[in-house]
């Protein structure tokens, strides 16, 4: 976003004063350019219409506004009785400004519009994978009791306007609308990739000083982030973060993750070969074409988890809560599902669930 404007330097406090606009002057582009520039000049604009302008006794400035042809922004004037523009003060889109003055009504026409607008964007990201940018509004379900009534073809041209959308088909009472892959991408608050190795292996050396409680140490947090191509072999990434992340060919072969948060995660085409995750919180998180070949999940909670065509060749799921899981080409018939439980309840009053570290569960 560009608006003109002045900027102060250095002020101890920001004074504003109380200013209303008796009268808007209309100036041709020329005229308006001329006052930009010489505002100690006597104009008859001004001078016609000294009267207007004033600081009454309650210290309220009575002021004109000038504005140009084809300019947004505007010039507040108050000659407080000269023909110059003794007291002035620039006003970024003043024009829009005395638009929604006399028409109040676009006001809350045009908040509501920019609620749904922002709405459906974050929804639609919000809902969006990779592979997966498509989304589909329906119309009635934009209108709300004593608001304004959407209007889908402005709607469309607020969502294109955004940049986020790469097409659109607008029908009569629903829009569907391809999102981009930046725009994908934005649900995620940080992204790596293999280039990142060196920033990496630093978040898990400040992660191994957290766990043993050394100065300098920070918990490694890859909530809400997406990591590609990375080699995660041989960490130790027990206890930390991987909430509503997205991985995708990544390797955790041989690593620690005892008491991580998994929940909401994805992990695709991801080795996890040997791994160690016992204790972990695996709500709602997906595996999809996976190697889980002798990894150990003991005594992890799996409620509503998704296992899609992954190996599980000796996989421990000992002790585990297994309620809602979804197998999709995967089976359990080789892994170890010694004491699993489908009731998270009855899981818990067991006294397995009471083991986990991962808090809010």
């Amino acid at each position: 976003m560009e608006i003109s404007t002045s900027l102060h330097c250095k002020d101890e406090e920001i004074k504003v004063k109380s200013c209303v606009t008796e009268k808007i002057i209309e100036l041709t582009d020329e005229e308006y350019k001329s006052l930009c520039e010489d505002l100690m000049l006597n104009r008859n604009f001004i001078s016609e219409n000294q009267d207007l302008m004033y600081t009454d006794q309650r210290g309220i400035a009575h002021c004109i506004l000038a504005l140009g042809k084809s300019y947004d922004d505007g010039i507040l004037i108050n000659s407080e009785g000269y023909g110059y523009a003794k007291y002035y003060s620039v006003i970024p889109n003043a024009r829009q400004l005395v638009i929604l003055d006399k028409y109040p009504v676009l006001n809350s026409y045009i908040k509501r519009m920019s609620e749904v607008a922002d709405d459906i964007l974050s929804k639609a990201v919000a809902e969006s994978s990779e592979g997966h940018r498509e989304y589909e509004i329906n119309i009635d379900e934009c209108n709300a009791p004593g608001e304004p009534i959407v209007e889908p073809a402005l709607l469309l041209d607020m969502l294109m306007d955004s940049g986020m959308i790469e097409d659109n088909i607008l029908h009569s009472d629903s829009i569907e609308i391809i999102l981009t892959e930046e725009a994908v991408n934005t649900r995620y608050r940080e992204c790596y990739d293999a280039n990142w190795s060196t920033e990496l292996e630093i978040i898990c050396a400040k992660h191994a000083l957290w766990i043993y409680d050394v100065t300098g140490g920070e918990r490694a947090d890859f909530s809400n982030c997406r990591l590609e191509n990375v080699n995660l072999s041989n960490c130790n990434l027990c206890g930390a973060d991987l909430s509503n992340a997205l991985f995708i060919n990544c390797t955790f072969k041989d690593a620690s993750m005892c008491d991580v948060n998994f929940s909401n995660s994805k992990f695709m085409n991801c080795n996890f070969t040997n791994m160690v995750a016992e204790g972990s919180y695996q709500f709602c998180a997906k595996y999809i074409n996976c190697d889980l070949t002798n990894a150990y999940f003991t005594a992890s909670n799996f409620k509503n988890a998704k296992i899609i065509t992954s190996e599980m060749e000796r996989t421990s799921f000992m002790n585990c809560c297994l309620e809602n899981i979804m197998l999709e080409g995967s089976t359990l018939d080789r892994a170890n599902t010694t004491n699993i439980c489908y009731d998270e309840m009855k899981w818990n009053e067991d006294g397995a669930g009471q083991e986990m570290a991962i808090g809010g569960m």
